[in-house]
């Protein structure tokens, strides 16, 4: 089965907008979405995913602002650190950047610091497109 996913962006600054989107499409769809307490560092997620197998379209979005480490916990040697700012989408798709900004083939877990003041809602969408 075939999965669509678009993403789009507009500017608009004074009398002028500048708006684009892309589009990819992939045979999965794996997601999360969790709520991450207040006052949590180092919170384990149950999320693994193999970056380095197809991977087409990635989308993070956080309500509090939060940080990711990847693989490791922030103590420890994490293979990517991520601040995610409070309401703004994170979206990479192939094809129209560079490699996937995260550097790790497999992530087999992600962790997750929250210092907001309030508890955040995390949501991940993910597309592959392993088959191709």
């Amino acid at each position: 089965m075939a999965f669509t996913h678009t993403a789009s962006l507009s500017y608009i600054g004074g009398a002028q907008t500048i708006a684009g989107g892309a589009t990819v499409v992939g045979d999965s769809e794996p997601s999360l979405t969790i709520s991450i307490p207040d006052s949590s560092t180092n919170l384990e997620l149950p999320w693994s995913l193999e970056i380095g197998n197809g991977i087409v379209g990635l989308v993070m979005l956080s309500d509090q602002s939060i940080t990711l480490y990847t693989n490791a916990p922030s103590g420890g040697v994490p293979d990517d650190t991520i601040d995610l700012i409070a309401n703004v989408p994170w979206v990479w798709f192939t094809g129209y950047y560079d490699d996937v900004p995260i550097t790790a083939d497999i992530l087999t877990s992600l962790f997750v610091t929250n210092a907001s003041g309030s508890a955040a809602t995390l949501q991940i969408q993910v597309l592959t497109d392993v088959l191709a």
